[in-house]
C-alpha cells in the first residue's frame, strides 16, 4: 500500500512529466526520485512565465492563443493565470500552439542573460 505522499507523487509524475524524469529503473525496482517533483505552485508560476514569454515571442495575445488550440478565451486565461496547473489536455494544446512540448512549459523558464561588461 502506498502512502498517501508517495500516492501525489506517482499521480503528479505521471501527468505532468514524462517518466525518465522522474522514474529511475534499478536492479531492486522502480523509485520516484523527489529532486525533480515540483510542487503545484512551481508548475503553475512555470508554465505562466514561460507562456507568456513565448506569446510575446510569437506576438500572439492570450485571445490568439484560444482561437488556435480551439478552447475558449477564458479556459486560456484561467490555465496561464499561474493560479493553479491546467490540465493535461488544455497543457497539450497550449504547448502544441506555442510550438513547444508541455515538458518545456512545465519546466522552469530560462534566465536571462546577463550582459558582460566590456572594460575599456
Amino acid at each position: 500500500m502506498r502512502t498517501p505522499a508517495a500516492k501525489s507523487i506517482l499521480l503528479f509524475g505521471a501527468v505532468f512529466a514524462t517518466p525518465h524524469r522522474l522514474q529511475s529503473r534499478t536492479s531492486v525496482g522502480t523509485f520516484w526520485s523527489m529532486a525533480t517533483v515540483k510542487t503545484n505552485d512551481e508548475v503553475a508560476a512555470n508554465i505562466h512565465e514561460n507562456a507568456d514569454r513565448l506569446l510575446e515571442e510569437k506576438g500572439w495575445s492570450q485571445r490568439r492563443l484560444s482561437r488556435e488550440t480551439g478552447d475558449p478565451h477564458m479556459s486560456i486565461v484561467n490555465a496561464l493565470s499561474g493560479d493553479h496547473v491546467p490540465n493535461s489536455g488544455i497543457l497539450a494544446r497550449i504547448a502544441e500552439a506555442l510550438g513547444v512540448t508541455a515538458d518545456e512549459l512545465i519546466d522552469a523558464p530560462p534566465k536571462p542573460q546577463k550582459k558582460s561588461r566590456k572594460s575599456a
